[in-house]
């Protein structure tokens, strides 16, 4: 009890010596901190006032209506989005396909390799299952290198160019599509290859190329319903020449 309140009294005494006594309770700022601070006393000293009036409040797109997209806009305006983003949004595919699109372009779906990144152990290892090439299932290799998967896509005529940049990919295959649905079109390929691999997997399924052009055409129809009913002719006059 006598040397906790001996050093009680010697606190007291360092605080009562201390020449500023605000300094014991504020932090020191860092250098970014500080210029920023010098910014804005600045705008502030440039800042008019004008005496007798209230004050008003106004967001910085010039008015006191606030607008989400503004927002966003503003926020994100410094932000380099690639351009296959808004090729997903703008797509006529249902919510859940386009939310399977987003894991795929931003790498987050759970193909082997992701769950290797994520310490997940694998009784059977982290190689493909729909070939056999033994090599390590990244959303690279099942959707594009994989041999099933360029046998699927050989039904369009379907060539990808060799890079590791999906985005890259999806640049050149819109490029060298003469119809419009374009974006339609792998995310429903893509979503019905997830599909099958997620059957081989769990199911033990034997699977084909003839079962997902099947699945395909069929996800395909069903998505019709989302698309302007002049263009259904020409969307099912297109699916009649996969074979």
């Amino acid at each position: 009890m006598f040397s906790f309140a001996t050093d009680q009294r010697a606190s007291v005494k360092s605080v009562i010596e201390a020449e500023d006594l605000a300094s014991l309770f504020t932090l020191p700022l860092s250098e970014q901190a500080y210029a920023e601070l010098q910014v804005l006393q600045t705008e502030l000293q440039l800042t008019p006032i004008a005496q007798g009036q209230k004050d008003t409040w106004v967001f910085i797109w010039g008015n006191q209506i606030y607008s989400s997209s503004r927002f966003y806009g503003l926020v994100f305006k410094n932000l380099n989005v690639q351009i296959t983003f808004s090729w997903l949004w703008k797509s006529k595919c249902t919510p859940r396909i386009k939310f399977f699109g987003r894991l795929l372009l931003v790498d987050r779906l759970n193909t082997r390799n992701m769950l290797r990144r994520r310490n997940f152990h694998i009784n059977g290892g982290y190689s493909c299952v729909m070939c056999d090439a033994m090599i390590e299932e990244d959303i690279i290799h099942l959707f594009f290198d994989c041999t099933f998967a360029q046998a699927c896509w050989q039904k369009f005529g379907f060539h990808w160019p060799v890079s590791n940049d999906i985005h890259a990919k999806l640049d050149f295959g819109r490029r060298r599509t003469a119809h419009g649905f374009f974006m339609e079109l792998f995310l429903v390929a893509t979503w019905e290859l997830w599909n099958l691999r997620n059957d081989k997997i769990f199911n033990n399924a034997n699977v084909t190329v003839s079962m997902w052009v099947f699945r395909f055409k069929k996800q395909v129809k069903l998505q019709l319903l989302r698309v302007k009913e002049s263009l259904h002719p020409q969307i099912v006059q297109w699916l009649e020449t996969i074979i």
